[in-house]
């Protein structure tokens, strides 16, 4: 590890300081010091990770939201009396006619027909 003397410079001020205000000795003042220091490097390291973690969770729910409403849909037809079958044969028929899931999926999002201005 590398300290540079504008580094010394700030640690012992920093000890000196820390040992006048709680009246404890240099030694002692210096361990505090390298102690909040290691906590300092935690806490940003903690604060990485969490930031990381809250985008996984972020993707997550986008992916689960986007299931939950194509659950919700498949569940809506099924109670108005239509079939997986006849579901899925409609998904073919919309395929072979051009039409991918997708152009109809974002639309109804908005409530619209496919291929809808």
């Amino acid at each position: 590890m590398h300290i540079g003397r504008s580094e010394l410079i700030s640690f012992t001020i920093a000890v000196n300081e820390t040992a006048e205000t709680y009246g404890i000795t240099p030694s002692v003042a210096a361990l505090d010091v390298i102690n909040l220091i290691k906590d300092h490097n935690k806490k940003g390291q903690l604060k990485r990770e969490l930031s990381e973690l809250s985008l996984r969770k972020y993707a997550i729910d986008r992916f689960c939201s986007s299931h939950s409403h194509v659950i919700m849909a498949l569940m809506n037809l099924k109670s108005h009396g239509i079939t997986e079958e006849r579901i899925i044969l409609l998904n073919d028929l919309l395929e072979s006619n051009g039409c991918k899931a997708s152009c109809y999926t974002i639309q109804s999002e908005r409530m619209l027909p496919p291929n809808s201005p």
